[in-house]
Order: C-alpha cells, then structure tokens, then sequence
C-alpha cells in the first residue's frame, strides 16, 4: 500500500520536437532505428504481399489453399507478443531477439538451399521464419527503441521510427 500522505508531484508536459532526434547526441541511434524498422517493415511487407502469388505461381497450389496457408503465421502471431512478455525479463532482450532472428535466418536459408517441394514442410518453414522475422523485427524493435532514447523522447522516437516500419510495402 501506498502511503497516503505522499506528496502529488505535478509535471509540466514536454514536447519533444521531431528534429530532436536528429541532435548530434540521438542521430546515429535514431539512423540505426529507421534502418532497423524499415528492414523488418520490408521483410513482413514482402511476405505479406507476395507470399500468396509464389505459393500459387511457383508451387502450383491453388489461390484458396495458398490464401489459407498465408493466414497460419497471422493467427500464430497474435500470440508472440505474449510470449515475448513471459520469456523476455528471464532470457533477455538480445538474447530473445538474437534466437528469433536466427531461427527465421534458419528456416529461410533452408527454403532456399533445399528447394523443397514437400508442401506441408514449406508451409512449416515459410510459417515459422516469418513468425520469428516479425518477432525479432517488431515485437523487439518496440523495447529496444523504447530503451534507446531518455524518457522524454520515448513517444516521439518510437512514433517516428513505427511509422517508418508500418508504411506500405515498398
């Protein structure tokens, strides 16, 4: 419990302007996050809006099979973010992102040196290196960015940053 006789401490609000993350001391953070969200921004859009014309043009599978195979990992990732939050204090945030990233780098990296035809098997490696691509490049970015800048600026540079990571596929 909380004492009642605790003094109220009254803040005034600051504005950070948006060029402020571009003073000498935050420009190279604030260059390395645009990079960062704008990698992991280019990789979700590209599966997002291509993962369904490859199943069905370079797979042969059908346009309705090949949309329900694309919603898996959607439905799968709703359920990172929780994961994420019962794991990250105990394993750490480079230590969680460093596994993700390097799972996803696996399951691509076999796609392409196997050249697998076996469909359920492309679906699990498609499935789980999108999901782990998105958690390493979202679900870490979002901390990590929060982390990087002092306490005053958190809103505007994760604003900034996230904006540049959700604009439409490039």
């Amino acid at each position: 419990p909380v004492a009642e006789d605790l003094p109220v401490v009254h803040r005034e609000k600051v504005r950070v302007p948006w060029l402020a993350l571009f003073k000498p001391e935050y420009r190279s953070r604030t260059i390395a996050l645009n990079i960062m969200w704008l990698c992991a921004a280019m990789v979700s859009g590209a599966f997002a809006s291509w993962l369904p014309t490859v199943y069905v043009n370079v797979y042969q599978i059908p346009q309705k099979t090949a949309l329900q195979y694309v919603a898996i990992p959607g439905v799968i990732y709703i359920f990172v973010p929780l994961l994420f939050a019962l794991i990250i204090d105990d394993a750490g945030r480079r230590r969680a992102a460093a596994v993700a990233a390097t799972l996803s780098l696996g399951c691509l990296l076999a796609l392409v040196l196997t050249s697998t035809r076996d469909i359920p098997l492309l679906v699990a490696l498609i499935t789980v290196g999108w999901v782990s691509a998105a958690a390493a490049g979202t679900v870490m970015l979002h901390a990590y960015t929060a982390e990087s800048y002092p306490t005053e600026m958190r809103a505007t540079g994760l604003a900034q940053v996230a904006g540049l990571g959700s604009t439409p596929s490039l």
